[in-house]
């Protein structure tokens, strides 16, 4: 094909027809120009298959990630609630002249009131997207949107889990350990076979403005972390599966 237009251009010269070689020439450079703009446009329409296919893929993978987080909070939120119940019932004993449970009882509900663990969601496609600017891929700007307020307010909980830890090691665990037996609540929940000899200050505590005072703030500090699952975490873990669901 290049010899043929070279011969017709060589025979244009040698006939002396310049104005007809001229408009070959323009010719065959439009030509050209089409050729390479239909090249681009053929490269553009592959790049563009590439780029959806990569979508598709992060948003399957982010589908599935999103999924699981939602049965890990439903776990995790099930053992917060049930720490919160107990503490509230601890608390509830300070307002009563004696408690109304017995010392087995008491000691059964201890061992619920630290049972409120991180929650702990799989994010290794989210940090992945994060760290390699490909959340740029994603058209869907509210999902992108969504995304973002994941992370925020997935900090507030971590915040939350921190505070009450903190509470807990500075204050009322070391409070617990010079006037509870925690051998007792071992054996309340049948991990040890005895109880303990010494004095055990158990149902004195709920007469302790300090013990009422830490109680109360893991009861609060409980709460808020139920709270930001149920009605933050929980509605936008949904919003994501849902925005990310294979159509």
């Amino acid at each position: 094909m290049v010899k043929f237009f070279r011969k017709i251009r060589q025979r244009l010269i040698t006939e002396n027809k310049f104005s007809k070689y001229l408009l070959y020439a323009v010719g065959e450079i439009m030509l050209v120009v089409i050729g390479i703009l239909i090249a681009l446009q053929v490269n553009n329409w592959n790049q563009k298959q590439i780029l959806q296919k990569e979508t598709g893929i992060i948003l399957t993978l982010l589908h599935e990630e999103f999924k699981e987080n939602k049965i890990l909070l439903s776990q995790t939120l099930s053992y917060w609630k049930r720490a919160h119940f107990s503490t509230e019932e601890l608390l509830y004993q300070c307002t009563l002249s004696e408690p109304n449970y017995s010392e087995t009882q008491i000691d059964s509900i201890f061992n619920m009131v630290f049972s409120n663990p991180p929650y702990f969601p799989n994010q290794a496609v989210y940090e992945d997207l994060l760290n390699n600017g490909k959340l740029r891929l994603i058209n869907n700007h509210l999902l992108k949107s969504k995304l973002f307020i994941w992370k925020t307010t997935y900090g507030y909980l971590e915040d939350r889990f921190n505070y009450s830890v903190k509470i807990a090691e500075n204050f009322l665990t070391p409070y617990l350990y010079k006037n509870v037996s925690l051998k007792n609540w071992e054996f309340a929940k049948g991990s040890r076979k005895d109880k303990s000899q010494l004095t055990n200050r158990v149902m004195d505590i709920f007469h302790d403005l300090e013990f009422e005072n830490m109680i109360g703030d893991r009861v609060y500090v409980l709460k808020r972390g139920i709270n930001i699952m149920e009605e933050e975490l929980n509605p936008l873990i949904d919003e994501i599966i849902e925005m990310t669901k294979p159509h």
